[in-house]
């Protein structure tokens, strides 16, 4: 008798979140509305987290969004791993 594994139940169900910002050397008056929308996709991230309900998430982060992001996460059992990338 032969028996198929499939991938999905030997790792179980694992999603990564990818924030990432980039830096702009920018300076003008767009860049407010920028932060704006920014902040709002990476709320809706977070939002995204809260409501998992069987997958592990990985949460790859941007080191510019560290203080809007991780503290919303940080205890959710959802959340398996962090990782912050940073260009220094």
């Amino acid at each position: 008798m032969s028996s198929k594994v499939s991938r999905r139940s030997c790792f179980g169900d694992f999603i990564i979140v990818w924030i990432i910002e980039q830096e702009d050397a920018g300076n003008n008056l767009a860049d407010t509305e920028l932060d704006r929308i920014r902040k709002s996709i990476a709320n809706e991230c977070v939002t995204y987290i809260q409501n998992a309900k069987k997958e592990n998430i990985f949460l790859v982060i941007s080191n510019s969004l560290t203080e809007v992001v991780i503290s919303q996460v940080h205890d959710l059992y959802q959340l398996d791993s962090i990782y912050i990338l940073s260009s220094t």
